[in-house]
């Protein structure tokens, strides 16, 4: 992530949110989702990805599969804009292929 967000220094008891969604990369997902439990809050891990013909949906983490197959999805995309320039994103197979646990935003 672009940086660390401290929940407990942000929030007392009465102001502190339920849930937090956290949508940048997923450098620091883990720590920030384990800040965030501590604190009594429900993360929310996900980012914005890019599929073929310039779609860009939300994938939200529902299970730790969930989080392991968000993490394959972005290898394979990293891959694929390394090795192919003109690559357009992930095909249809690549999500078919790592979509358990997952939730997908589009619209």
């Amino acid at each position: 992530m672009a940086g660390v967000f401290h929940y407990s220094e942000s929030w007392d008891e009465k102001s502190r949110p339920h849930w937090l969604r956290v949508t940048d990369t997923l450098g620091g997902a883990v720590l920030s989702y384990k800040a965030a439990r501590a604190a009594g809050i429900q993360p929310v891990i996900g980012c914005e990805t890019t599929l073929a013909q310039n779609k860009r949906p939300t994938l939200l983490v529902e299970t730790a599969e969930g989080y392991r197959n968000l993490c394959r999805l972005l290898s394979v995309r990293a891959r694929k804009h390394t090795r192919f320039q003109d690559e357009e994103g992930l095909g249809a197979e690549d999500l078919a292929r790592f979509a358990r646990g997952l939730i997908c935003l589009a619209g």
